[in-house]
């Protein structure tokens, strides 16, 4: 069973322009969502709950050492698709501020 939802939080404009996998354990994904509705970004949450799922994701995406982290945040191109990793909240929360995305 997929135990990921996404979720679309539309606040300045209707077309995404992050997606954000997580998990609500998690302290800095929950920065990374109210960091992007503090400045009014759309963006795309993409929740995984269960541990095992959030290894597959991890392991299917080809991170390895420090990168195996959450947040992963994606920058999206104008279609939704994923056209840039940014990182992990620090990274966004840079990203935001030189006006990424």
């Amino acid at each position: 069973m997929d135990s990921r939802r996404a979720a679309t939080v539309s606040t300045k404009t209707a077309t995404p322009r992050y997606r954000i996998y997580g998990f609500a354990a998690c302290p800095y994904c929950r920065k990374a969502k109210a960091l992007l509705e503090e400045q009014r970004i759309a963006y795309d949450y993409v929740a995984i709950e269960d541990p095992a799922a959030r290894v597959a994701f991890l392991d299917t995406r080809g991170f390895i050492g420090a990168d195996r982290t959450y947040p992963r945040v994606w920058a999206l191109a104008a279609d939704g698709r994923e056209e840039r990793l940014v990182g992990g909240f620090a990274e966004l929360e840079m990203d935001v501020l030189l006006g990424g995305a």
